[in-house]
């Protein structure tokens, strides 16, 4: 799949208050659903296996949130395949656990938080630039990629399975309901 196909599929799929000037409600929503990933891999720790069925739906949600950071400024994602944009990231990246890689992802989200308080509550829009967003949202990217990468998924395979998803709580009407299982 395609970044930009996924990125208008998943945007058709955005229902909140104020869509398209609300990158306060995206950027809370992307540190949520990362803390579901986070709980996830934290319970390796404890002798407990990893859920893969569950992995996939919440770093599909975190997928979906990085998507709509980018659209809430209008940005595109990256123009090329998912399949081998996840080659890549394996190739340039160090081949470290899921547990560096979701302490990763967490980096990268805090930075793209930090973007959004500068721009939203301190209006230093002149002193932060969209590009560094880019910048951010690609490093969040990257990290989900290769967490993706090191539980054995494909991020292509992630994007389709948070598209039908969607698909599936868009016809029965619960896109605005709470909790996984609607």
């Amino acid at each position: 799949m395609n970044f930009i196909k996924y990125q208008e599929q998943a945007w058709s799929t955005a229902v909140y208050n104020n869509k398209g000037d609300n990158p306060i409600y995206v950027a809370e929503g992307l540190g949520g659903e990362a803390g579901e990933v986070f709980e996830l891999v934290k319970r390796m720790h404890r002798g407990q296996g990893l859920d893969f069925e569950k992995l996939k739906g919440e770093v599909g949600d975190v997928l979906w949130y990085i998507q709509g950071m980018h659209s809430e400024y209008s940005l595109p994602m990256l123009d090329c395949e998912m399949s081998a944009y996840q080659s890549a990231c394996v190739a340039s990246a160090k081949p470290f656990d899921i547990h560096h890689w979701s302490l990763r992802l967490s980096a990268t989200i805090g930075r793209v938080s930090e973007w959004v308080d500068s721009v939203v509550y301190y209006g230093i829009y002149n002193f932060v630039s969209p590009v560094d967003l880019q910048h951010s949202l690609e490093a969040c990217l990257q990290a989900l990629t290769m967490l993706i990468h090191s539980a054995d998924l494909q991020l292509d395979e992630v994007a389709q399975f948070n598209l039908d998803k969607l698909a599936s709580r868009q016809e029965r009407g619960v896109l605005r309901g709470t909790g996984s299982d609607r």
